[in-house]
């Protein structure tokens, strides 16, 4: 027999979230330009780009590094046609236009980090989507630190692997008997199409060496934006049955579990802010008076909110058990393993090269059981940036972009046809040319000549009249028909070219001589 707990949260962002995926944008398959990143596939490059162009892109790759190069200074030259064939766009934070406008010009070394890691999408429409696998993780990484911690006795020596310490702790011995098994979490999708990714500068920053994070090297990534309120949706389930014991009794207890975890690695991270400066001084603020809110300290002391982080970024403190948070570096070349203690170090969302302040943490969000989400939240998320004017714009490049591809568009059709008109007219041309004799044949070209205005009234001194006349010369063998014609033909040149044949007497004999 079987029953379950089963409950639907809401989920906020409070800071960038980059879940990797192992994907990249490849630098031939986005541009950056006027505040917004443009994303395309290799078909876009067949559809906007002339064949000539694909020919050098072909013998670009194969020149190393300063191939590479030019072929994105060709895909740059024809950005505004590329721009018509994107897929999506996402929007970009500050300083990002300036990184990338830096590294396409730089060194080779510079150009190496054009490579941009995606975050975990849809695969169809985009829209950014958080795994269950990943807010699993970081639970089972929570409720481990207090099952650890909750039996003094137990020494975990220097094991760091999850599944290991699982095994250990609660002593099962095959991966179906994971107390684990039991929590079922979704995906936590998208509520609808606001939701957004955003392409951000990070580095790594030193709490403890400042001088280490001023020459820390900065690279870009797409995340998930901070500031959305109940973004995404998820729904997770604690399955009851006799074969494998759930972890916790319930739901509830499992989160407030998790906010034991979290909630003071958090409040630590502000503390020695509060010595570095590293954060932004309204995101440090803002984030500390919502942790203040009583709404939400009632909510997460009740298991009705937890705070939970995410992602590669998030940093290794978020990832590791209380005092056991040490890391295995592989021995090189036979050497052996060594366990060391985890670095002072963490990435944060950085504005620019040489900008250490000003920064912001990756992967902290907060899930509400929904309907309950604080006013608080929302007043967090507006001292961010303003997401309406940044939604607004990206909605205005794309209506624009819209209209550019349809009249692009339809420039395309009226070109193709153009040239099927064109094409059918030569074909036309050709087989009424099969028809006639050699003489119809070079009677026709002169009247072709005439009708696009050649020499139009300037006189018998013109090449057309010449030709004419080394017709008329020979055409004594003609057939009557074919004199007839060159007759007409040559009156209709007479008028075309403004000949006066009361005062032109040799092109009146010429004339003359047809009629005769």
């Amino acid at each position: 027999m079987s029953f379950f707990s089963h409950q639907p949260w809401m989920l906020s962002t409070l800071s960038p979230v980059h879940l990797g995926t192992g994907l990249d944008y490849e630098f031939t398959s986005y541009l950056i330009d006027d505040g917004v990143m443009y994303c395309f596939g290799e078909s876009a490059l067949f559809d906007a780009l002339s064949p000539i162009q694909l020919a050098q892109i072909s013998d670009y790759a194969d020149k190393g590094v300063a191939g590479l190069k030019s072929i994105h200074a060709l895909l740059h030259t024809n950005r505004e046609v590329l721009k018509l064939h994107a897929s999506h766009l996402v929007a970009i934070g500050e300083g990002v236009e300036q990184f990338y406008s830096k590294r396409k010009a730089g060194t080779d070394k510079d150009f190496n980090q054009m490579l941009l890691p995606k975050t975990a999408s849809e695969p169809f429409s985009g829209s950014p989507v958080l795994p269950g696998t990943a807010l699993k993780g970081a639970i089972r990484t929570a409720w481990l630190d207090w099952k650890v911690h909750s039996k003094p006795q137990f020494a975990l020596k220097n094991e760091s692997r999850p599944l290991k310490i699982l095994q250990q702790v609660t002593e099962f011995e095959k991966v179906d008997k994971d107390p684990f098994k039991t929590l079922r979490i979704a995906d936590a999708r998208a509520v609808n199409a606001q939701v957004h990714k955003k392409i951000v500068l990070f580095s790594s920053h030193d709490w403890i060496d400042a001088k280490k994070s001023k020459s820390a090297r900065v690279g870009m990534v797409e995340a998930v934006a901070a500031g959305q309120v109940d973004a995404f949706e998820m729904d997770w389930r604690l399955w009851f049955n006799q074969d494998v014991k759930p972890p916790v009794e319930d739901l509830t207890q499992l989160a407030t579990l998790v906010n034991r975890f979290y909630l003071p690695i958090l409040q630590e991270e502000l503390a020695r802010n509060a010595q570095t400066g590293y954060y932004a001084e309204s995101y440090a603020s803002a984030l500390s008076q919502l942790l203040h809110d009583h709404q939400l300290q009632q909510l997460m002391a009740q298991g009705q909110a937890m705070l939970l982080r995410l992602g590669r970024y998030s940093g290794a403190v978020s990832k590791t058990l209380n005092d056991h948070r040490k890391i295995k570096i592989l021995g090189q070349k036979g050497a052996p393993n060594q366990i060391k203690s985890l670095p002072h170090e963490q990435r944060l969302v950085v504005s620019g090269e040489k900008n250490v302040s000003g920064s912001e943490p990756f992967g902290w969000v907060l899930l509400v059981e929904q309907g309950l989400t604080p006013a608080a939240v929302k007043m967090f998320a507006a001292t961010l940036y303003d997401q309406d004017a940044q939604l607004q714009k990206l909605a205005e490049v794309a209506a624009s972009q819209q209209h550019n591809r349809e009249q692009y568009q339809l420039e395309q059709q009226q070109r193709l046809e153009r040239e099927q008109a064109y094409a059918a007219e030569q074909a036309a041309k050709a087989e009424k040319l099969a028809a006639m004799s050699d003489n119809q044949q070079q009677m026709f070209g002169l009247q072709e000549r005439m009708e696009k205005g050649e020499s139009k009234g300037k006189g018998p001194s013109e090449k057309l009249w010449g030709d004419l006349r080394g017709l008329i010369q020979i055409c004594d063998v003609w057939p009557a028909a074919e004199r007839q014609q060159l007759l007409q033909l040559a009156k209709a040149l007479v008028t075309h070219l403004g000949i006066d044949l009361k005062k032109n007497k040799k092109a009146k004999e010429l004339v003359k001589q047809l009629e005769g």
